[in-house]
């Protein structure tokens, strides 16, 4: 389009990256030949790390066109390999090789004897994986494993991955340290410097059969570094966007001004301020309102028009002339948020309305008129007493009462057979009520053995029962005793103290 325009014989910024059009510039050239010499030489896997637009797919292709009368070529794209099977599938289709309806065990074989076999394969393979970050870790184990094969002592297969920052951050892994460990070479690509962009763009006008200084001017030169900061794609998009605007205008040479509008064109951009006299040294300067006059809006500044230090003079000058007896700061400040803490709740020292009496009935009974009363302690109670523990409370409480027994065993004897004794008058165990019970007169035929019954103290309560006993064994009646409503008194009494 511009080429006749400018007397020129070819494209010279073509959007394709062109082996024929390589440039050996910067850090692209200092990496051409280390991989050249690690690929003659056999000695390992090879690593190249690079920011997007430096040049990795153009390397790639540099070592594919030189190589390729001496080795086998395979060159992958792996942005969308995830599977072994993929991996082994994509590289016997580079080679020519049947590759379809096969599994990942007979894909590996069949690539293993085409690597292996001197007079198919020749000196061996030369793999080129771009875009290597983002294979997983499992393809990258595959491909360090395709490196171990060997015939005579030469590798068969010659690795060179290319790839973002992350595929540093790969053989960083501990998993990774067995391939890393192989590397033998590591080669970090980098955008170009203000000269290596100049030079740069000027052997490709000069390979396109034309002179630099005659379509671009210095500023131009210089306008291209600052807009794309060196990345080789951009500027080879920048340069021909710019001659393409320029020829459709009819300008013979470029001066920045053109660059800056190629450059907002591209990106979508406002167009920049032509009034600053050279791109490096326009600056931009910010007015400070000064502080009696809040509401009055700062003057416009335009691009490129004020000095710097000028402006730095006047500010300076403005903060001096205030009138410092006008700003009065406050005498106490208020805090924004006023925090309340309330005490500490104390649940016992809460008031409540209804309140409930709880009375022990059991401990009732021990009133001051029950202990001044008589005991009885039965032989049976000492008994159980005999067989209980007692713990240190127990005992102290037996050696106080131990002087209290053999005198309530005396009362006790004596309370026993006190005819005036009235049983409905007992608080502990009042007098139950005995119902008539009428005894049926046993048969003739029951032989009944009588026996006279014990002699007893008192026995006005006495009642004996007797049951009709069976025809062939007639036992004799036993007497009952009476019940000692005192006995059960003190029982009752040393429970409860227990």
């Amino acid at each position: 389009m511009y080429e006749s325009w400018y007397e020129l014989q070819q494209r010279p910024f073509a959007a394709d990256a062109d082996a024929e059009a390589f440039v050996p510039v910067g850090t692209v050239e200092a990496a051409q030949q280390s991989l050249v010499r690690c690929v003659e030489r056999s000695e390992g896997p090879a690593l190249v790390v690079g920011p997007v637009g430096t040049g990795k797919t153009l390397l790639a292709r540099l070592l594919a066109r030189q190589f390729h009368d001496e080795l086998r070529i395979v060159q992958l794209a792996c942005a969308r390999i995830c599977s072994s099977r993929g991996l082994f599938q994509a590289i016997l289709f580079e080679l020519g090789l049947p590759y379809r309806q096969m599994d990942e065990g007979e894909l590996r074989l069949s690539l293993i004897e085409h690597l292996t076999d001197a007079e198919r394969c020749g000196e061996g393979m030369l793999l080129l994986v771009d875009e290597a970050h983002s294979l997983p870790m499992r393809l990258l184990e595959e491909l360090r494993m395709l490196t171990n094969l060997a015939c005579d002592g030469r590798a068969r297969v010659r690795l060179v991955l290319l790839g973002g920052a992350a595929l540093e951050e790969r053989f960083a892994h501990p998993k990774m340290a067995s391939f890393s460990q192989r590397l033998a070479t590591r080669c970090y690509l980098e955008h170009f410097t203000r000269d290596e962009t100049i030079g740069y763009v000027g052997q490709r006008i000069a390979r396109a059969g034309g002179e630099v200084h005659r379509i671009f001017t210095d500023d131009a030169l210089k306008a291209v570094h600052v807009a794309t900061d060196g990345c080789p794609r951009l500027i080879n998009q920048l340069c021909d966007h710019a001659l393409i605007l320029a020829s459709a205008g009819g300008v013979r040479q470029l001066d920045a001004g053109g660059v800056e509008e190629a450059w907002a064109d591209l990106q979508r951009l406002p167009l920049p301020s032509r009034d600053a006299p050279e791109l490096a040294t326009a600056s931009t300067a910010i007015e400070f309102g000064s502080l009696d006059e809040p509401d009055a809006a700062p003057p416009a500044v335009e691009f490129g028009q004020l000095d710097p230090d000028q402006r730095l003079d006047e500010v300076q000058q403005q903060v001096d002339d205030l009138d410092r007896d006008e700003f009065e700061p406050a005498d106490e400040c208020e805090p924004e948020v006023h925090l309340v803490f309330e005490s500490a709740h104390q649940p016992f020292a809460e008031v409540f309305q209804d309140e409930e009496v709880v009375v022990d009935h059991v401990a009732s009974l021990q009133s001051e008129h029950l202990r001044n009363q008589p005991r009885v302690r039965s032989q049976e109670g000492r008994e159980i007493a005999s067989l209980l523990p007692e713990t240190p409370a127990e005992s102290e409480h037996t050696l106080r009462v131990a002087a209290e027994e053999a005198a309530m065993d005396e009362v006790a004897a004596s309370a026993a057979v006190d005819e005036n004794f009235d049983p409905a008058q007992d608080p502990v165990l009042p007098e139950p009520t005995i119902a008539a019970v009428t005894i049926p007169e046993p048969p003739e035929s029951i032989v009944r053995d009588e026996q006279p019954a014990p002699p007893v103290d008192d026995d006005r309560d006495l009642i004996i029962v007797e049951e009709p006993a069976a025809a062939t064994d007639v036992a004799p009646a036993q007497p009952a005793s009476r019940p000692r409503r005192m006995e059960y008194r003190q029982l009752f009494a040393k429970l409860r103290q227990a």
